[in-house]
């Protein structure tokens, strides 16, 4: 079921759609940046791919994503791309929206007058 419903939303080429029962979700992880050798870095490292803190330097995540993005990978660097990931939520009785819409459903049966 669950490999439909990705097909589902592959085909059709959304990346949120809104069922009565759930909601599917298809979005891409960001990149992961991870520096292996922390001394080959910090010797090959350009001061704006660092975050000086007196006593200390360590390097800064997100300058370095934005670097890789635009420049080869600097030594000492892995980056693992991130990976489209497909989720899809159930609507359950607690659910926010639900209650949000002020409409309360049971399954038992009421008499109409």
């Amino acid at each position: 079921m669950e490999l439909k419903l990705k097909a589902f939303i592959i085909e059709t080429k959304e990346k949120t759609i809104d069922l009565p029962n759930g909601i599917l979700k298809m979005h891409k992880k960001p990149e992961k940046i991870e520096i292996t050798d922390i001394e080959l870095f910090l010797k090959n490292a350009k001061p704006n791919m660092l975050t000086i803190i007196p006593e200390s330097v360590k390097p800064d995540i997100n300058k370095m994503k934005a670097f890789v993005k635009t420049r080869p990978v600097p030594l000492g660097v892995t980056v693992t791309e991130g990976k489209e990931e497909f989720k899809y939520i159930l609507k359950g009785q607690n659910d926010a929206r639900e209650e949000e819409a002020g409409a309360e459903q049971t399954n038992q049966l009421r008499a109409v007058v």
